[in-house]
């Protein structure tokens, strides 16, 4: 499996399966203008915990995203590990993810 390069890509959006909405809250988002992708609607809102942390190198500085509750996060983000479906459960894929490899827009 593919190594996390820590883009934070997963922690930028809130994803809200559409399936068991009721038609009414369906048309009501889409009458909003929220953006939806893979059968899920996405609120755009970054994680609270989700920090920079910078990196030194010898060829100066680059950051990477990481979750300053990784040992007690929640389960949903435990949970999920690239994959688009895991057992009875289905995963929103934000297209710049590592995990992507252009299977899903």
């Amino acid at each position: 499996m593919t190594e996390c390069n820590h883009c934070g890509a997963c922690c930028r959006v809130i994803p809200m399966l559409q399936a068991g909405m009721a038609r009414e809250q369906i048309q009501t988002l889409r009458t909003k203008g929220v953006r939806e992708a893979q059968g899920f609607f996405l609120l755009n809102h970054d994680c609270q915990h989700l920090k920079k942390s910078v990196i030194w190198g010898s060829g100066g500085s680059s950051f990477e995203w990481l979750c300053d509750i990784h040992a007690t996060k929640p389960m949903s983000c435990k949970r999920w590990t690239g994959q688009r479906r895991i057992r009875n459960t289905l995963y929103y894929i934000p297209p710049r993810c590592v995990y992507n490899r252009g299977e899903v827009e």
